[in-house]
């Protein structure tokens, strides 16, 4: 991975998620791993942000969905910052898309509103995982 230019554009979380597990493949297939003690809390780390990034919309998005996403969202002349956050938090209604997109109710008719969140549901399709300690509890209220 070779930065081209400095502070150009961000990550979607979707490519961060990619990434850490590219690296964490060449890990394992390497037969030292970070061996080095130095580097064992950043190995911490890379294993925490990618468990986050796994329960996000980001683990189900693919390189495919991002391309669409790019050509869908131009339209409606969104800053790249509020691109880049619609992709990551992937609103599902109204009342998330509004704290996203900077003086929505000014820039986007209701109608333009509604389209956008549609779109997004549709192209991004994503189901939040039930933890595990919730489902549990929801099955032994049903027994």
């Amino acid at each position: 991975m070779e930065v081209l230019q400095l502070r150009d554009s961000h990550l979607p979380n979707a490519e961060l998620f990619w990434f850490l597990n590219e690296v964490q493949q060449q890990l394992l297939a390497s037969e030292t791993g970070f061996t080095d003690t130095k580097l064992q809390p950043l190995a911490e780390i890379e294993q925490e942000v990618r468990q986050y990034l796994g329960e996000t919309p980001a683990s189900a998005q693919t390189p495919e969905q991002l391309q669409q996403f790019k050509q869908l969202i131009q339209p409606y002349g969104l800053m790249k910052a509020e691109e880049l956050n619609i992709l990551n938090i992937r609103p599902k209604n109204l009342s998330e898309l509004w704290p996203l997109i900077e003086q929505c109710e000014r820039r986007l008719t209701e109608e333009q509103q509604a389209e956008l969140v549609a779109k997004i549901t549709e192209l991004l399709p994503y189901t939040e995982p039930v933890p595990a300690a919730e489902g549990e509890a929801d099955a032994m209220e049903v027994a």
